[in-house]
């Protein structure tokens, strides 16, 4: 206990210098009268960063994800390649609807489930992957991949969206730690791969804690969030490779499993709760509890829908 409670303190220090130090390189350059320059995904359809606190969303991104994609591609087959390309532009369009948000007044259900669409349709293509590939040698890669992407439903939860967050984290770790105990002292860039992974989420737990305590934050009295249906997507982190274009489908995919991610992102359309479609974990199911030949996904209840805005 006291070693991790040891690394959770190196890990938040480092988050806290890579802040610091970005603040003061755009600090600099604002009093130079230059703009800011850097890989932060400037969102192409909202313009630029609403809010501050989308600039703290960017730094732990861009202390994370550009490394991450670099390893997958670097690691990875044909089928994490086309997932991590897929979770990739899920973060795009999640970054983009954080600042849509951070400008915008809360839309009625509709609007908010017409922004959602790009999240939701990526998430379900990275879900999509995995079950269309059981058996594949890097199951447990697919898999960790799938069991955290939907986390970014958390957008749509009040008043708890951190331990959603953290619940589907936990999901994907099951999985991390298997390529941990498999590479561990093997294959560092495996190792790096994991790290990357969970360094993004634990930052995006500690984001919403610090600004979406019970839930997403929108501008109140801003503009009219119906102006961004349809809006392009957050541009790639100028550090980022792009990745390559998808293989081509498999002959006969199986029958689609886990969530569905239209269904679950556009139930708030519909004036439902989210949780109708979602299982609910029980002791048994928690991966600490779970026997480690279990692949099985674990999948928790949201919390009911936002219905105040902020």
């Amino acid at each position: 206990e006291h070693h991790q409670l040891e690394q959770a303190i190196n890990n938040l220090v480092q988050r806290l210098e890579a802040v610091t130090a970005r603040l003061e390189k755009v600090e600099g350059q604002l009093g130079a009268g230059g703009a800011p320059a850097g890989g932060a995904p400037q969102a192409a359809g909202s313009g630029a960063a609403g809010a501050a606190w989308v600039g703290d969303f960017d730094a732990f991104y861009n202390e994370n994800v550009p490394k991450f994609v670099e390893l997958s591609n670097k690691l990875g087959n044909d089928q994490v390649k086309q997932q991590v390309a897929a979770f990739e532009s899920a973060l795009k369009s999640h970054r983009e609807f954080l600042n849509i948000a951070s400008k915008c007044d809360k839309p009625d259900d509709a609007t908010l489930a017409k922004l959602l669409e790009p999240t939701s349709k990526s998430v379900g293509e990275v879900i999509s992957v995995r079950d269309s590939n059981r058996g594949n040698e890097m199951w447990n890669q697919l898999s960790a991949l799938s069991e955290t992407a939907p986390a970014f439903g958390w957008v749509t939860v009040s008043p708890t969206p951190a331990p959603f967050v953290n619940e589907f984290k936990g999901n994907g770790e099951f999985y991390t730690n298997k390529i941990l105990r498999e590479f561990k002292g093997k294959d560092e860039d495996q190792v790096a791969w994991v790290n990357a992974l969970k360094g993004f989420f634990t930052g995006l737990v500690a984001f919403i804690k610090q600004h979406h305590t019970t839930g997403l934050v929108w501008k109140k009295g801003g503009e009219n969030a119906s102006a961004y249906v349809g809006a392009a997507p957050a541009a790639a982190p100028a550090a980022a490779a792009p990745p390559p274009g998808p293989p081509p489908p498999a002959a006969a995919a199986p029958a689609k499993k886990g969530p569905d991610m239209n269904a679950l992102f556009s139930a708030i359309n519909k004036g439902t709760g989210i949780s109708s479609g979602l299982k609910k974990v029980t002791s048994d199911m928690k991966t600490k509890n779970r026997d480690p030949n279990d692949r099985s996904a674990v999948v928790k209840a949201a919390p009911k829908k936002a219905t105040t805005s902020c």
